[in-house]
């Protein structure tokens, strides 16, 4: 049975790092770059034409996403989606995505697992994230980005699973239920307006994903941006929260 922990906050950003008791390492900072494996283009994904490769399918009709036992390596961005975009994404099985290791980004853009392009005035996008039913389901998600190459930038932009090039033009919500996600590198981390996780858990911290080294993440764990003035939500509900992360104070002093 899965540790709980539960907590309604309203604020702009919410570092919940600290009160959950992880564990801050010492600070080094270092970009991962990936050689001798094939890296993916972004994969845009709208409300008209279904598409798959290898590892999942998109279902526009019914914007779902199914990942199986994926491995995704991804040059930048990984997945893009229309905003408004009511996304269900089913995991089964161990699936693992990995973006911004192609070793030549443009540092205060984002490049997210999941992701929304947006302009000012676009519609809410939400997403909920489940395992296939039945099934015991593993979502690791690696970040290549350095984070001392963007410490001018707002933190809360710089995501490994889901961002909003501004917070005052996109808006996202977030739910992950019944799966257990990885997260892992400097700028690994979930965000969003209104986050919620439930009957899940969470591990942060270095390892390696493929035979390649990710550091600990450096970033906001989890946050909720709101709208870039009057804050949202962040509820974790029956959820287990562990690992080892950078204190972001030394990293982006």
């Amino acid at each position: 049975m899965r540790n709980t922990f539960r907590s309604t906050l309203t604020v702009l950003v919410a570092l919940v790092a600290v009160m959950l008791g992880l564990v801050a390492m010492p600070t080094t900072s270092e970009a991962v770059t990936v050689t001798g494996r094939t890296l993916l283009d972004e994969i845009d994904l709208d409300k008209t034409a279904d598409k798959d490769g290898e590892g999942w399918t998109w279902d526009a009709g019914t914007q779902t996403l199914t990942l199986t036992d994926c491995d995704l390596w991804f040059s930048e961005r990984g997945f893009d989606f229309e905003p408004g975009v009511d996304a269900k994404i089913v995991v089964s099985g161990n699936c693992t995505i990995v973006t911004a290791v192609g070793g030549s980004l443009n540092y205060g853009w984002t490049y997210p697992a999941f992701g929304v392009v947006c302009q000012t005035g676009d519609p809410t996008s939400s997403f909920s994230f489940n395992s296939a039913a039945g099934d015991s389901a593993t979502l690791t998600l690696g970040s290549g980005y350095d984070c001392t190459e963007i410490k001018k930038y707002d933190l809360s932009t710089v995501t490994a699973l889901i961002s909003n090039y501004s917070n005052e033009w996109c808006k996202s919500t977030i739910t992950i239920q019944n799966l257990d996600v990885v997260l892992t590198g400097e700028a690994a981390t979930i965000t969003g307006d209104n986050v919620k996780v439930e009957d899940s858990s969470i591990t942060v911290g270095a390892r390696m994903v493929g035979g390649v080294s990710f550091p600990d993440p450096a970033s906001q764990l989890l946050s909720s941006n709101g709208d870039g003035a009057t804050g949202g939500s962040l509820v974790i509900d029956n959820t287990a929260i562990t690992g080892t992360f950078k204190d972001p104070a030394n990293v982006f002093e």
